[in-house]
């Protein structure tokens, strides 16, 4: 009996004001394993008691055998009371009331945590209160108490937010380094390589083999010019509007038109002499030719009828003219799109009847890897021969344009994507070839040994750079921390409590550090909170399966919860944004309602000046500053205005250093941390400071007035085609399969810093697919959608033969006639 006494007291003990962990009521348990907790046990001793005639004692056994019996059966049902009973109390932070799934995520102190808030949830008003209760309520020592944020910038505001000076909060890295400074051998110091190092190392080592090594060239020459792309698979695009959108994506200027001297342009109208083709299908055929000193005109018209028919190339090299048609067809000889089989015959009886010589290829030959070798085939049979340029000569010209130089960029940065995540997920180098070797997809495999050929001496000359000059990177960091802390004494560490801001930006070797942490510690308990619709560092190695595996990676009893009032935005904001990142249905089901009743708008202005050979969101925005004063007056003065785009180069769209033409917005700031600009209002003294910032810095920020610009389809715009990119699938266990779905958790995070309004800034010929969903009829752009593609807008054209006006749709040169 007494025995009995002291273990519900126990139990009472724990139960009084707080949650019970798992492991809380296990150590209770473990404190009585010898004592008998066999319900026979009891009933004898009950018995015994009844028989003896002390009645009294008997009801009290009884009474305490029930409540023992309710202890330990009941956990959930008792901590749920205890979470309600919580939540009708009042929980301040720096003057501010949290809701009621604020305070379950304060008080729910479960052996392991996992809380998702959505953009302007009060993730931080959560993360000080949780501090606090443990300090003050749970009395844990604040020494004890360890919080990783995952940015300097965060950690300096929650040191400058949390009372406690004894609680620790740093970053990954940080923590990392903490532990190789406290555990190395001395002499074993290394420098730690900066993110603008590796960068530099990076495009110096494709350079120098690029230079010194002519192979290696024409494998790079060849990856940017014919696989840079991926193949989509032309069946699953059902509609008109899918097939421009497809072919809008991707850069459909070729490298003929790069090498036109100066004297062969035309000054007046520049883009007279450029050749345009309308795929990218077609753009890699006229680059392969190009690059093969085979003499092509695109769409000329065909001489021996009086129809209209333009082949799509016409090749010169022989002593006729031979013709080349690329067909959209499957590899089952079927095609997708209404009377196109009939056009195809029609084409190929004409060539017959003239005597005239058609090759061919097909849509399916992109798709498998087999495209350029039958076209060089079918050339050579015709009696044509094959003869590269130099490869110092393509390089030139790849340097030379603009927009094949930002696919170099993109190349390099890959390369350096790749190095990270195969660090981060401590993939070997001849592992990573493995891996590729099994890709099912024959052109994918292709096309990723292809990278990897070109990856790996990068990497080797990498890996022996960081050796020769004592370097590691961040990733080396995390991964030799984790190391020293797996080979340390059990209970070496003694954290009581370890709480993690932007649990969605976990990658592996984060996430095995903590681990690693979490078992050196005698009893300590994990709170993780984030978002996974704000996941957007994938390419420094933050994985998702992290969120979706909780409870499996980390071994522990997990409590999970929402937090899904928005403080930031109201309505539409709120709708808008929910609706559109829950169209990928791969992301959490949250019901996001908005506590401001302050209308939010989402506003979508379109850039009509889209014949301009460099792209410019100047003007829009220009005016639409001009208004927002008009709206404001001198208060405008007041409001916080930022400029968020896709990349840290489109801070070139609103400015022009070379003619001034721009001459309200200056950049007064342009540093990699910090870009600024002084944005003068036209008919008065007064300027504006507008910061200006990329999506992924955008993380955190909030804003009263947020311009987007650059919201344009194509490789650099939004979703941009050149971060989804297969060879990352090779280093990640666990893949969103949607598509563009990095790229619509960063959209997300763009249309959410607004608190009054969010303006979206695109240029109307190649409206981004993503503007298109928020706001499916550009109902206040004042401009007409084209009825057919709905993609591209109508607009006002004239006839040169008789002067008449007429209108058609933009996205013309992506293949949509639709005129009226």
């Amino acid at each position: 009996m007494d025995e009995i006494n002291i273990f519900l007291s126990e139990l009472e003990n724990l139960y009084r004001e707080r949650y019970v962990s798992f492991s809380d009521l296990e150590e209770v348990k473990e404190k009585f394993s010898d004592f008998d907790l066999d319900k026979r046990k009891f009933c004898k001793e009950k018995a015994k008691l009844f028989f003896s005639f002390r009645f009294k004692r008997f009801l009290e056994l009884r009474k305490k055998t029930k409540a023992l019996e309710s202890f330990l059966e009941k956990r959930n049902e008792l901590n749920r009371d205890f979470i309600k009973k919580e939540q009708r109390k009042v929980y301040q932070v720096e003057g501010n009331s949290l809701d009621p799934q604020q305070i379950e995520a304060v008080v729910a102190c479960e052996d392991a945590e996992l809380f998702l808030a959505p953009a302007g949830s009060g993730k931080s008003a959560s993360l000080l209160a949780k501090i606090d209760y443990l300090v003050n309520t749970l009395k844990i020592p604040a020494s004890r108490v360890l919080v990783i944020a995952f940015t300097n910038k965060v950690v300096a505001e929650l040191k400058e937010r949390v009372s406690n000076e004894d609680v620790e909060i740093r970053t990954f890295h940080s923590l990392g380094n903490k532990i190789l400074k406290s555990y190395q051998e001395e002499g074993q110091t290394k420098k730690l390589l900066s993110d603008g190092e590796m960068k530099r190392f990076f495009r110096e080592k494709v350079k120098e083999l690029k230079t010194q090594n002519e192979e290696y060239a024409k494998k790079y020459n060849n990856y940017l010019l014919f696989y840079q792309s991926v193949p989509v698979d032309l069946e699953t695009l059902k509609t008109e509007k899918e097939r421009i959108d497809f072919n809008r994506m991707f850069l459909r200027q070729t490298l003929k038109t790069i090498s036109l001297s100066k004297e062969n342009r035309n000054i007046k109208n520049p883009t007279l002499n450029q050749e345009y083709v309308k795929s990218k299908e077609e753009q890699i055929i006229a680059n392969w030719l190009f690059i093969n000193n085979i003499d092509y005109e695109y769409e000329r018209q065909y001489e021996f009828c009086n129809t209209k028919y333009k082949p799509d190339f016409t090749i010169f090299n022989f002593s006729e003219p031979i013709y080349y048609e690329h067909f959209a067809i499957g590899k089952n000889g079927k095609t997708w799109y209404e009377g196109y089989d009939e056009k195809v015959e029609w084409k190929r009886d004409l060539h017959q009847k003239n005597n005239t010589i058609l090759i061919e290829t097909y849509s399916y030959e992109w798709q498998d890897g087999t495209l350029l070798t039958n076209l060089e085939k079918r050339l050579k049979e015709a009696g044509l021969k094959i003869e590269r340029r130099r490869e110092k000569e393509i390089t030139e010209l790849i340097e030379k344009d603009l927009k094949y130089h930002e696919d170099a960029e993109s190349l390099e940065s890959l390369f350096i994507s790749v190095l990270q995540l195969q660090k981060s997920e401590r993939v070997e180098i001849g592992e990573l070839e493995e891996r590729i070797k099994k890709i099912e997809n024959q052109y994918i495999r292709k096309r990723a040994l292809l990278f990897f050929e070109l990856y790996k001496p990068i990497y080797q000359g990498y890996i022996e750079f960081l050796k020769k000059n004592n370097y590691y990177d961040f990733s080396d960091m995390l991964n030799e921390s984790a190391d020293i802390v797996e080979k340390l004494p059990e209970n070496s560490l003694d954290y009581g409590y370890i709480l993690v801001d932007e649990a969605q930006d976990l990658s592996t070797s984060k996430y095995i550090l903590l681990k690693a942490i979490l078992e050196k510690c005698r009893k300590v308990k994990l709170f993780a909170v984030g978002d996974d619709w704000q996941s957007i560092y994938r390419f420094a190695g933050s994985n998702l399966k992290v969120l979706d595996d909780f409870e499996k990676i980390f071994e522990y009893e997990t409590y999970r919860g929402l937090i899904e009032l928005t403080y930031r935005f109201g309505e539409p904001t709120a709708y808008i944004s929910n609706k559109f990142i829950q169209k990928n249905p791969y992301q959490s089901k949250k019901n996001v309602v908005a506590k401001v009743k302050k209308k939010t708008p989402i506003e979508v202005k379109l850039n009509m000046e889209y014949k301009k050979e460099e792209p410019s969101d100047y003007e829009t925005m220009n005016r639409r500053i001009q208004e927002l004063y008009e709206e404001y007056g001198k208060d405008l003065l007041k409001k916080r205005i930022q400029v968020i785009s896709r990349y840290n180069r489109d801070v070139n769209r609103l400015i022009d250093k070379k003619s001034r033409k721009y001459k309200n917005a200056r950049l007064v700031s342009d540093t990699e941390n910090k870009r600024e600009f002084e944005w003068k209002i036209d008919g008065t003294n007064l300027k504006l400071t507008i910061p200006f910032c990329s999506m992924h810095k955008a993380k955190g920020i909030t804003r009263d007035i947020v311009f987007v610009i650059n919201m344009n389809a194509g490789m650099l715009g939004m979703p941009s085609t050149r971060d989804d990119d297969p060879v990352m699938a090779t280093m990640l266990t666990k893949l969103d399969p949607y598509p563009f779905a990095e790229e619509r958790r960063l959209f997300y995070v763009a249309i959410t810093r607004a608190k009054e309004k969010t303006i979206i800034i695109s240029d109307a010929n190649q409206i981004s697919k993503f503007v298109y969903e928020i706001n499916p009829d550009l109902d206040n752009s004042g401009v007409l959608v084209c009825p057919k593609c709905k993609t591209g807008i109508l607009v006002k054209r004239t006839r040169k033969r008789d002067g008449k006006t007429f209108y058609s749709c933009s996205n013309f040169i992506n293949g949509c006639k639709y005129t009226e």
